[in-house]
């Protein structure tokens, strides 16, 4: 059996001991302001903030899925209505439609002016329905993920290493522009597209 095959047939059960000893000892990290705190200042965030003002300038509605309590929807302050969504617990964002549930079963009224997905599509198995319905939500998108992190880099990263040409097999779309930032040695790949329909 292969390494990596091995690897993903333990990850659900490791992964969950992992983080009850964290618990257990009171080093759990994934608190919400904990989690904010070490990353607020990323390049990657300012990056993502300066592509939505370009072109999501006149946006009225903008989600985050997979926002894991970053702050980042609290720094849009010319967007009115803005909404939070995480798999794993209700976000805790002041003047957002907080929600814990599912991006792939989530029914919008309507589509997005804009859509943030940070740091998530390299959790996934299958990142590309995912991002066929980031591009069907909104008008604008914007993705980060690692760029070529080396495979076992991060033990929560299913899909690295991440480049354009991964990117672009999930998209299935052209970005309208995109830029790899570095943070403390890390880079990261953050491209806007143009949502599907628009």
């Amino acid at each position: 059996m292969k390494e990596t095959t091995l690897k993903a047939q333990l990850r659900p059960i490791v992964r969950p001991l992992k983080s009850a000893v964290k618990t257990t000892l009171g080093i759990n990290q994934n608190r919400p302001g904990n989690y904010w705190e070490k990353r607020k200042n990323l390049r990657y965030y300012q990056e993502a903030l300066r592509l939505a003002k370009k072109y999501a300038p006149d946006a009225e509605t903008a989600i985050d899925v997979g926002s894991h309590n970053s702050q980042l929807l609290a720094q849009v302050d010319w967007i009115p209505s803005i909404t939070a969504i995480d798999i794993k617990r209700v976000p805790e964002i002041p003047k957002a439609t907080n929600i814990q549930g599912d991006f792939m079963q989530f029914v919008p009224d309507s589509r997005f002016d804009l859509v943030f997905c940070l740091q998530l599509l390299e959790h996934l198995e299958y990142p590309a329905p995912f991002a066929q319905k980031l591009l069907d939500t909104g008008k604008t998108i914007v993705i980060s993920v690692p760029y070529k992190w080396h495979e076992e880099s991060c033990e929560y990263h299913i899909q690295d290493p991440v480049d354009e040409n991964k990117l672009l097999s999930w998209t299935q779309k052209s970005w309208l522009e995109k830029f790899v930032v570095q943070d403390y040695g890390a880079a990261r790949m953050v491209a806007v597209f143009e949502g599907t329909g628009s």
